[in-house]
């Protein structure tokens, strides 16, 4: 075909053409639209650094322990390890401690195991109506403290608790921390 024959196509398909650009475009939009508004999954830990306050040992297990934990001796001295960095976790520092209270362990332990898909309706709905009041429990009922020796247990939504926090987060340049994990 030539350009005379071309043209003389296009001036006489110009509706059609102009709906299936609207569509292509409508189409790409989408599309665009769509990748923004989905967020990537995030997946959960599936372990978590721990530490003996007694004896100073860092130590991986299952992300499903709850602190504090027994040690080697018996005593509840093994608590979460949590690793921040500016950089990579290459280059990860140790930012605070943090367990959680007896209330708050039951309640995560809770939260931890709904009832499966062949439980009884007024089941899960008893679980569904107790979750935001267990989420609240969780939070009032975590821990933390500074690594050295001699820090006090602070609960976590404390003013003292969130200075912590902030304080072990912050990088130059007005940035965050990251968390690391094995």
């Amino acid at each position: 075909m030539s350009m005379a024959g071309i043209r003389t196509w296009l001036n006489r398909n110009q509706k059609w053409l102009a709906i299936m650009v609207v569509i292509v475009l409508a189409g790409i939009l989408w599309w665009v639209w769509h990748s923004i508004q989905t967020p990537a999954p995030v997946s959960a830990a599936s372990s978590y650094y721990f530490y003996d306050t007694s004896t100073r040992q860092v130590s991986v297990r299952p992300a499903t322990e709850l602190p504090p934990l027994k040690n080697a001796a018996g005593k509840r001295t093994v608590v979460r390890a949590v690793f921040i960095t500016c950089t990579s976790c290459g280059n990860r520092q140790l930012g605070y401690l943090l367990k959680y209270t007896a209330a708050a362990r039951s309640a995560k332990k809770y939260l931890d195991n709904p009832p499966g898909k062949g439980a009884p309706q007024n089941e899960i709905g008893q679980f569904a109506s107790e979750v935001p009041t267990l989420k609240l429990q969780v939070a009032n009922g975590t821990l933390i403290r500074l690594p050295k020796t001699g820090a006090h247990w602070v609960y976590a939504q404390s003013p003292q608790g969130t200075a912590i926090i902030r304080k072990v987060t912050e990088c130059p340049g007005h940035r965050y921390a990251r968390t690391c994990v094995p």
